[in-house]
């Protein structure tokens, strides 16, 4: 939390019972009178200690990350701070938000994510997030290095039926977005917008999850689990609709999806998925299902994966206008 003036202060909840979170006591807060805090991560060390790192201007209006230490393996006894890191000089951006992934060979990493310009949503701009691999003073556990390793833009523009007139957005990096890390090590984003929708007086948010073998078993059982990949292009690129289970599938208009901020309808040329063997999943040339059964395509389950890289040979190349489970 912070101020135009005052400063800053870091404040944690437990959400042990996510109806009532419980402030942690003031014992455990960092009180940071002289700087800003735009964006927080935190992780737990191999020792059980956790390590904050807060995001900020000092007013001195450099960009900072500073670094903390838990005193013991519980929150509650409070932070000690470490160090001071000259974020700019390593063209760390003035992000939103921020994640400290670990992998199990003991390398560490921050995901960085906010919108490429300062207006958004009013004016709105890319959306990105920045990786860097992240080094730790041995003794302090200060910031030592940072090194920018790649950096991704997030479609979170929608167009189409049914668009909210209160935002053409979705989801929107400067309001919020955190990672997610499945045991199986796959890394799912999700963001959420800044204003609540007046028509369903609700906050939308946004998915971006990875290929589902990454964190599927090698075979499936349950129709619920299924789940169907068409891609735009041949051999799996372009844009990307994603399916889970037998009720995404059942869609009996094309026209009335929106993917990564386009249309769909007619444009699927290549599919990858894992059906339940027994179960198969029917693509129509026409909307609402109207196709002749000599004139669809099956997508025949054996509960592993399976790949056409070219719908065009088996005469269903951009022709899908309806689908569901027969």
């Amino acid at each position: 939390v912070e101020s135009k003036s005052d400063g800053s202060v870091i404040l944690f909840y437990s959400f042990a019972t996510p109806e009532q979170p419980q402030l942690f006591r003031k014992k455990a807060w960092i009180e940071r009178p002289h700087s800003k805090a735009g964006a927080v991560a935190m992780c737990k060390l191999s020792g059980g200690h956790f390590l904050l790192l807060v995001l900020g201007k000092h007013f001195d209006k450099k960009l900072f990350l500073d670094s903390y230490l838990s005193v013991s393996t519980d929150i509650g006894d409070g932070f000690v701070r470490t160090g001071s890191y000259d974020a700019a000089a390593s063209g760390f951006p003035d992000c939103q938000g921020m994640d400290i992934l670990v992998e199990k060979n003991g390398n560490m990493y921050i995901a960085a994510t906010g919108n490429v310009i300062i207006t958004a949503p009013v004016v709105n701009d890319k959306d990105i997030l920045q990786l860097f691999r992240l080094e730790l003073d041995s003794v302090t556990k200060s910031v030592k290095s940072l090194k920018s390793i790649s950096h991704w833009h997030f479609i979170t523009k929608v167009k189409g039926r049914g668009v909210s007139k209160d935002s053409p957005y979705q989801a929107n990096f400067n309001a919020g977005a955190s990672l997610y890390v499945h045991p199986s090590g796959a890394l799912f984003l999700y963001s959420c917008a800044h204003y609540r929708r007046k028509e369903i007086l609700s906050v939308p948010f946004e998915e971006f999850y990875p290929y589902p073998d990454r964190f599927e078993p090698k075979v499936i059982r349950r129709l619920t689990d299924a789940w169907i990949e068409f891609y735009e292009h041949d051999n799996f690129e372009g844009r990307r609709l994603s399916l889970k289970g037998s009720r995404d599938a059942e869609i009996p208009d094309y026209s009335r999806l929106v993917v990564q901020g386009k249309g769909f309808n007619g444009e699927a040329s290549s599919v990858r998925y894992q059906i339940p063997s027994g179960k198969r999943l029917r693509l129509y040339r026409k909307k609402n299902y109207k196709s002749k059964e000599s004139d669809c395509l099956d997508l025949v389950g054996s509960g592993k994966l399976k790949l056409i890289s070219d719908l065009k040979k088996s005469g269903f190349g951009d022709k899908l206008k309806s689908s569901r489970f027969v």
